[in-house]
């Protein structure tokens, strides 16, 4: 019985550690608190998804910064994954091509 009960804890806190994961249904409803959301909408969905199963990224953060901004002057956006929200935690998009970095120089 004690073998059970350690293996349940086991197991639940291995399901932990990959991240909180969002949902396909969740993510489209924080992209479409993006900028530009209704020309990028499933862009910015699909890289929620993405973002949401990294180690490094917090389903929480994400879910409480309403999807991505536009960098100014740019053709792409960003997203904070992480706390403290700086610019380390940040993700950046190109939506036209699906690229998805951690460095804006490389968009």
């Amino acid at each position: 019985m004690k073998g059970c009960i350690v293996a349940a804890v086991v197991a639940m806190a291995l399901t932990g550690c990959g991240g909180d994961s969002i949902s396909e249904e969740e993510a489209a409803s924080i992209a479409a608190l993006s900028q530009d959301a209704e020309k990028y909408k499933d862009a910015f969905t699909e890289a929620i998804v993405e973002l949401s199963g990294r180690d490094d990224c917090d389903a929480e953060v994400m879910r409480n910064n309403g999807g991505f901004s536009r960098v100014a002057g740019e053709p792409y956006y960003f997203m904070f994954c992480g706390e403290p929200q700086n610019i380390a935690r940040r993700w950046y998009l190109d939506p036209s091509s699906g690229e998805l970095t951690r460095f804006k120089a490389e968009l």
